[in-house]
């Protein structure tokens, strides 16, 4: 949790080497000691450059539909990293009897 803080900290100020090689750390260790990071801590940061995801400054956030689809568009503004997650299930039309 500091680990990730600092790295946070490190990306605001603008010094994305650093925080890349935090996020780095917080990986190694998470694999050495064969405990998996909750997704709360691996949505912080870029999987390509590990630099940490902050809106407006190394994050762009948009939400964007393709058919019946939407989707939450996240892209790193250090790499170009694009990871897209679904929004939720979309009901077929037919309301719930009740």
């Amino acid at each position: 949790m500091r680990l990730s803080q600092f790295s946070f900290s490190a990306a605001q100020e603008g010094d994305f080497d650093l925080s890349s090689r935090v996020n780095e750390l917080i990986i190694r260790i998470s694999q050495m000691t064969r405990v998996r990071l909750p997704p709360e801590i691996k949505r912080t940061y870029c999987k390509r450059c590990k630099v940490s995801l902050i809106p407006g400054v190394t994050l762009s956030v948009r939400v964007r539909s393709q058919g019946r689809q939407k989707y939450v568009v996240r892209r790193c503004l250090v790499c170009g990293y694009i990871h897209r997650m679904p929004l939720g299930r979309q009901s077929g039309g037919k309301e719930p009897a009740a």
